[in-house]
């Protein structure tokens, strides 16, 4: 599923953006900064859009069994209990670490990711009209959109945020510190 935001911003600050982007061509960021950071989100900018993410954390989860179903592998209890040859009582014991890691690389949970813990720190956020047909959001007098991407074809477990454009990232970073959100957004 993939739904669409644009930004809501005042044109003054529109004004601002887009005037920004004619002389320099890159986003307008570091003036619509917040006072107090307390989350910082990477852009990665890709074929003219911008792939946002939370910075890379590499350290592996600690989970008890019954965490580790609930995040990697959604058995019934039973799998763990007759396949596993666990007992009831060691469910809520730490699950293997050698285990946890493996399925920890090489199938994160979606929300796990950085592009996934972009997409769970914006999703609820009031940044504007939104719409799952792009269209609808009347793009004309806009700076652009914002994309969250829930598994873009079956099978996928892919979730994100990007942004089209350098002026629609800027609108973002000029939303997030209206809202007191607290996040801050570089480009790379």
């Amino acid at each position: 599923m993939e739904y669409f935001i644009s930004p809501t911003i005042p044109s003054e600050v529109a004004d601002q953006i887009k005037l920004h982007i004619e002389k320099v061509g890159k986003p307008l960021l570091e003036p619509f900064y917040p006072k107090q950071i307390q989350t910082v989100l990477e852009a990665e900018e890709l074929k003219g859009a911008f792939y946002l993410s939370t910075q890379v954390d590499y350290q592996q989860p600690i989970l008890s069994w019954i965490e580790f179903n609930d995040e990697y592998i959604g058995e019934d209890i039973e799998f763990f209990t007759e396949d596993m040859g666990l007992s009831e009582d060691e469910l809520d014991d730490e699950a293997d670490p050698d285990l946890v890691y493996e399925h920890w690389v090489n199938n994160p949970a979606p929300s796990q990711t950085p592009n996934g813990k972009a997409y769970h720190l914006l999703e609820f956020f009031d940044l504007g009209p939104s719409s799952v047909v792009l269209d609808d959001l009347n793009l004309d007098h806009l700076l652009g959109y914002i994309s969250f991407v829930d598994g873009p074809q079956p099978g996928s477990n892919y979730r994100g945020v990007t942004v089209s454009s350098p002026a629609a990232l800027s609108a973002l970073q000029w939303k997030l510190t209206d809202l007191n959100t607290g996040i801050k957004i570089l480009a790379t």
